[in-house]
């Protein structure tokens, strides 16, 4: 029951799939096991599809990091060179 005295929504579903379920008829029992079925397979396939979509962005978030990697080794090389430039000039200076 919820707070206000109502009955709980959810308690009457599973009250009625039990009243169903417990049905001596074999039609409303397969009618039952195919919405489940259904219901299984829709859950599965939208598993796999958020997996796929995961998946990607993994993939993307991998290729940016690597982007991002050889940017940083590029401006530590230029960072060395421009350091070499200004230390051969600041010893030719010295001379």
């Amino acid at each position: 029951m919820a707070t206000n005295g109502a009955p709980d929504p959810k308690n009457g579903v599973v009250s009625l799939l039990s009243t169903l379920a417990a049905s001596g008829d074999n039609w409303v029992k397969l009618g039952i096991m195919a919405m489940i079925a259904i219901s299984g397979g829709g859950n599965f396939i939208q598993t796999k599809e958020s997996a796929k979509s995961t998946d990607r962005e993994i993939g993307q978030a991998i290729r940016e990091v690597h982007e991002l990697h050889d940017h940083i080794k590029e401006s530590i090389q230029r960072q060395k060179e421009i350091r070499e430039m200004l230390e051969k000039l600041t010893k030719d200076k010295k001379e």
